[in-house]
């Protein structure tokens, strides 16, 4: 049997889907609105210079995402083929981190923009993408 593995993901959360039901939920860790203590400052002086605090916050968010897609990877190693689908940007930046291991970049995979759905409609909407798509290997 081929493995088909379908990602449903977002900024939140990511699921892995078989044809038959939801293997795997992994969820982000991406704070957009971080709790600010009140006596930090926005930047920082140091001598006649003063630092924004702003690219050190911007540098942190990207290596959230960046951990985040990850995990996903490294949860969806065996695949004979794959589908990502989502409604955000996510999913180009999963295709791009999954082209660049080396295992995993000459095989098959699919991106397509989805909408929010209930994980029944997920495991429906990946069944019915494996049936209608046969993918020869």
């Amino acid at each position: 049997m081929k493995a088909q593995i379908g990602i449903w993901i977002d900024k939140s959360k990511a699921q892995i889907i078989t044809p038959k039901k939801i293997t795997k939920t992994i969820y982000s860790e991406f704070d957009p609105k971080p709790r600010i203590d009140p006596q930090k400052r926005e930047f920082g002086r140091f001598g006649k210079q003063i630092i924004s605090t702003e690219n050190s916050d911007q540098n942190r968010f990207k290596q959230q995402e960046v951990n985040f897609l990850k995990k996903v990877v490294t949860n969806c190693k065996h695949f004979e083929s794959l589908l990502i689908f989502g409604p955000a940007y996510m999913k180009n930046r999963l295709l791009k981190m999954i082209q660049v291991d080396y295992l995993l970049k000459n095989k098959p995979i699919q991106v397509i923009t989805a909408e929010k759905m209930t994980d029944n409609q997920l495991v429906a909407y990946v069944k019915k993408h494996f049936e209608n798509h046969e993918v020869k290997i």
